[in-house]
Parts: structure tokens; sequence; C-alpha cells
């Protein structure tokens, strides 16, 4: 039996779109890249601004004039010194990272996904530190941790609800107790 080959108009175009795919080029050294400018700009600026923070938390003392406490250049110092750290390391790492050399397509680009939960988690926290000081750390920090955790998910509200109060406590035996730094007690003042 012999076989006939039979072109129609749809193989033909088959055919030709075959023939103009591009050949990929030798090595990827030979691809554009473009570097995630966004990132290391916002990592370089937090790496500044925390070695500042850094520099001036070093002159703060360390230790109490008796030697026998932590200082109030104590905690600044760690959070300084872990920031610097941890800004260089996303500086490195976004230096490092190559887009890809396409521009985005439209639709790519994401432009916010959930713009109604960033406002809800700025305007708490604009409410946060508005109450911080009159309702005091301990309460607002489970009720603003509570609203947080309902308004990202709302599956395991039982979890969310002992995580809310569990993490403001363990806050507060830190700090207030064990540490002695005081917290803004508002109305928990008999505490």
């Amino acid at each position: 039996m012999s076989q006939t080959h039979s072109t129609t108009p749809a193989t033909e175009q088959v055919a030709d779109a075959q023939s103009r795919i591009p050949e990929p080029t030798a090595s990827s050294e030979e691809l554009p890249k473009r570097r995630n400018l966004g990132a290391v700009a916002f990592y370089a600026a937090v790496a500044i601004i925390m070695g500042i923070y850094t520099v001036l938390a070093f002159d703060m003392e360390w230790t109490t004039h008796g030697g026998d406490r932590m200082g109030p250049g104590f905690f600044p110092r760690v959070i300084g010194t872990c920031a610097v750290v941890l800004s260089l390391t996303g500086l490195v790492m976004s230096l490092r990272s190559a887009a890809a050399a396409t521009p985005p397509t439209e639709g790519t680009q994401s432009s916010g996904k959930h713009p109604f939960l960033l406002i809800a988690i700025g305007l708490g926290l604009v409410g946060f530190v508005t109450v911080f000081i009159p309702v005091g750390a301990p309460v607002t920090a489970a009720v603003f941790l509570l609203v947080m955790y309902f308004l990202i998910q709302r599956r395991w509200i039982a979890r969310r609800a002992v995580l809310s109060v569990a993490f403001p406590v363990l806050l507060y035996v830190l700090f207030e107790l064990w540490l002695e730094a005081g917290l803004p007690a508002g109305i928990t003042d008999f505490l």
C-alpha cells in the first residue's frame, strides 16, 4: 500500500509556523539580564537607615551604671545589628537574582491583588499605634492580632484567638516581669 501525503492549507500553515520558530541561544550568558532594581533599592535604603540606627545604638549604655542590669542600649544594639545583617542579606540575594529579559506583558505584573486587605492592615496599624499607650500593650496587641488574623484568614478561629492572647501574654511576661523593661499599662495598670 502506498501512502499519499496530501497537503491542506492547515498543514501548510503549521509547517510554515514551525520554520519561523527562532533557534535557542547558545548559552544563557547571551540573554540580557535585568536586575530587580526595586528590591535592590529597598534593601540598600533599609541597610543604610539601619546602619545609622545601629551606630546611634552603640553610643548608648550597654549596661546600667551598677553593671548588674542591661542598660538602655542593649535591645537597640541587638535589633540594629540583626536588621543590618538581614537587610544586607536581602541586598546580596536581590543582586544575585536576575529577572527575565522579556518585559512584562499586560496582565502579568501584579499591581496588588488585595488592596482592601492592605488598606485594612494599614488602618489597623494606625489604630494600634494610636491606642497603644492609653489602652495598654497587652490589650492592644491581643485585639490587633485577633482582627488581623480574622482579616487574613477566617479559618481556625479558636487557634487564632489563643495565639492572639498567648503572644501578648508572652511579651508581657518577657518585658514586664523578667526584664522589668516596662510596657505601657493603660487600662491593665492593675497587673
